[in-house]
């Protein structure tokens, strides 16, 4: 599982670094190799939230995937909201998209730098820290609150946080030596996969995947970005077991092939 784990890190920077920029280029690349992070279930099937193909503009990205209702499926409900706090904002994202998670995000960053998963009840307080921040918020000990406090952009995303079906370990990462019965990880999928284009066919090539789980199992104390969110170390990376893998893989060629498509012909 280790070297599985490691090999799957390697093909995640290779793809990463490897990228074609969508609003750098003319057209798409002949072979673009892509990054995306989701969440996936039995009942939902797969939802993209991050998705390393046009810039770092999340909404821009999210965008394509309004072209059709055949691509809306496959992506987590977003919307952009103006950077301005008020006393209803909570109330109109619930009304745009009824959840009892959200994500708050930057626009322009990645790796969830400024992500935030927060709880419909304490949605309208999460907000009025991030957009109104204090000086003191600099000093959280959670990063993806301080950075907030140097965020310059006008409007942010807000996403409807979707669950994996969780990963059961029998103790938790955080404590080498703990014994128990097992504890569960709402991790994120990380699919590494090229499209090719040659004469007008779209070929997808799946180049692998990986869990990656969050810094804290739902059964410890913790907030909800400790338990909901990827935590970058290679201690917290699993293997996707096979046949979910290539499940992923067959419902993301068929939303990547039809995107692509999409792409091409507004460069027509």
């Amino acid at each position: 599982m280790k070297n599985s784990s490691f090999f799957s890190c390697i093909l995640f920077l290779f793809a990463f670094n490897s990228v074609s920029l969508y609003a750098e280029a003319k057209h798409p690349a002949d072979i673009s190799y892509l990054v995306a992070d989701l969440k996936y279930n039995k009942k939902d099937g797969v939802k993209i939230y991050e998705l390393q193909l046009i810039n770092k503009d999340k909404s821009l990205s999210n965008e394509f995937f309004e072209h059709s209702d055949e691509l809306k499926k496959y992506k987590a409900d977003w919307r952009v909201y103006p950077k301005k706090y008020d006393s209803l904002l909570s109330a109109r994202i619930q009304k745009d998209m009824p959840s009892e998670f959200y994500v708050i995000k930057p626009r322009n960053q990645t790796l969830t730098r400024g992500a935030i998963v927060v709880a419909n009840h304490d949605l309208d307080i999460i907000l009025k820290i991030i957009l109104n921040p204090s000086p003191s918020l600099e000093k959280n000990p959670d990063k993806r609150y301080s950075y907030w406090v140097k965020n310059k952009d006008d409007t942010f995303l807000v996403e409807k946080f979707y669950k994996s079906d969780y990963l059961r370990v029998p103790h938790p990462l955080t404590e080498k030596n703990a014994k128990g019965y097992g504890y569960h990880y709402d991790a994120t999928m990380h699919i590494l996969f090229a499209l090719e284009h040659d004469k007008g066919k779209i070929t997808y090539h799946s180049l692998g995947g990986f869990w990656e789980l969050p810094y804290k199992a739902l059964e410890e104390k913790g907030t909800l970005n400790e338990k909901r969110l990827p935590y970058c170390e290679p201690s917290f990376y699993r293997a996707v077991d096979p046949t979910l893998l290539k499940e992923v893989n067959k419902q993301m060629e068929s939303v990547m092939v039809l995107l692509y498509e999409k792409m091409l012909k507004e460069h027509q």
